[in-house]
């Protein structure tokens, strides 16, 4: 009982290691017999997971895109333009950044090095659950009830209140599955990937490459978030040192919560000592938490081209731009746990031509858990920039002075 209570309070990156660690060590040292088990289990969940994604979408895009239809209307369509066009900046750099960098150490040789012929390690039996919707028509329903619903609730009509309480409780429903069965089980998943790639000899090949992404794309997000507060600094005429000094406390808050909305209340800290305004840092902090993920998006961007890069995929631009593009949509309202945004991301995988139920989705997976926190880190950071220049805008357009 002690052991689980101590296991529930450990950061979910940590647990993922022990997963890792875990899964080498039962790949290359237990007999084979025991990855078939943990590749039984990472095959019925991946079934779970194909299953629930449908309504993943239904459950976080609605409530997602009708929430933005509170606040003023020139105030929500300025931050929302930001924020939109941060994350598809942040998503496009990222693709050409890693296309770029991690062609010189994901090599031919290394790829025919990792990429052995895998022992045919079988699951003991496979339970099929077929989806219930597929996930292009979830997407659909989901903006269209998602931008019905946002006109509904500024007529304040009854019926636009009911129906979206409807959905708010279902959207509360996935977060409880994410939080209490498909997070906590990731771990698990992972392990039983690693598992099976020690068993065939690739597992330290891809350690040597994961470690050289892990560290890119960290300056990557450093340089990004340097960026929007240098364009922050140049409109708002305020010192960039100044500003940067300032948002410290959001970003090391972030990389301790995981979360970017355990981290608002420090957030609008930081704003208030950038001298925001109090009416739009207390609008444009909490939305920008659910809308605006240049951190994430660089972060499973770059995760989704290695990953593509070692098992040697094709990767095209006119088919990422496409991924990209819905990517920065979709991730709207990303459930506030940990490794909540690459599992929206999930369904969309396919665009790219990877499987949301395959092993090199769970590559995906671990990869950018194992960096969460830095994407959190600079998702909030980016926030911060955004509040500036909408303030600094908000005051333009008003003219008088904003209290």
């Amino acid at each position: 009982m002690k052991v689980n209570k101590i296991f529930k309070k450990i950061n979910l990156i940590w647990k993922l290691l022990i997963g890792i660690i875990a899964g080498v060590f039962i790949g290359g040292l237990l007999p084979t017999f025991a990855t078939q088990i943990l590749v039984t289990f990472s095959e019925m969940f991946s079934s779970f997971l194909k299953f629930v994604i449908p309504f993943m979408i239904i459950g976080l895009i609605i409530i997602g895109i009708s929430d933005l239809g509170k606040g003023a209307a020139k105030l929500l369509a300025i931050t929302a333009g930001f924020a939109y066009t941060s994350t598809v900046v942040g998503g496009f750099l990222a693709f050409f950044v890693s296309t770029n960098i991690f062609k010189t150490f994901i090599t031919k040789e290394t790829i025919s090095y990792i990429n052995l012929e895998p022992d045919d390690i079988t699951p003991f039996f496979k339970m099929s659950i077929n989806p219930m919707l597929e996930v292009t028509q979830s997407l659909i329903f989901a903006f269209s009830f998602g931008l019905c619903i946002s006109i509904l609730k500024q007529k304040n009509s009854n019926s636009g209140s009911a129906i979206y309480n409807v959905f708010k409780d279902f959207s509360d429903c996935i977060k409880l599955m994410l939080s209490r069965i498909i997070v906590p089980f990731l771990p698990l998943y992972i392990c039983a990937t690693f598992a099976k790639m020690t068993h065939s000899g690739q597992v330290f090949g891809i350690f040597n490459i994961f470690w050289k992404v892990i560290l890119i794309v960290l300056f990557f997000q450093l340089s990004y978030v340097l960026l929007l507060f240098l364009l922050a600094s140049l409109v708002s005429k305020k010192k960039f040192f100044f500003l940067i000094k300032n948002q410290i406390l959001g970003y090391t808050t972030a990389l301790g919560t995981q979360s970017s909305a355990a981290t608002i209340s420090a957030n609008i800290e930081c704003a208030s000592k950038n001298k925001v305004s109090k009416s739009v840092r207390e609008f444009v902090i909490p939305l920008c938490a659910n809308i605006n993920l240049p951190g994430s998006i660089i972060t499973v961007t770059s995760s989704v081209v290695a990953v593509m890069m070692i098992n040697s995929m094709k990767i095209d631009f006119l088919m990422f731009y496409e991924f990209l593009f819905t990517l920065s949509i979709v991730m709207v309202a990303a459930p506030a746990v940990p490794g909540g945004a690459v599992m929206s991301a999930l369904p969309f995988l396919s665009m790219v031509g990877i499987s949301s139920d395959s092993n090199i989705a769970s590559l995906v997976i671990a990869i950018y858990i194992a960096q969460d926190s830095l994407g959190t880190a600079a998702n909030v950071s980016a926030d911060n920039a955004i509040a500036i220049l909408v303030d600094t805008i908000h005051k333009i357009f008003n003219k008088d002075k904003i209290t």
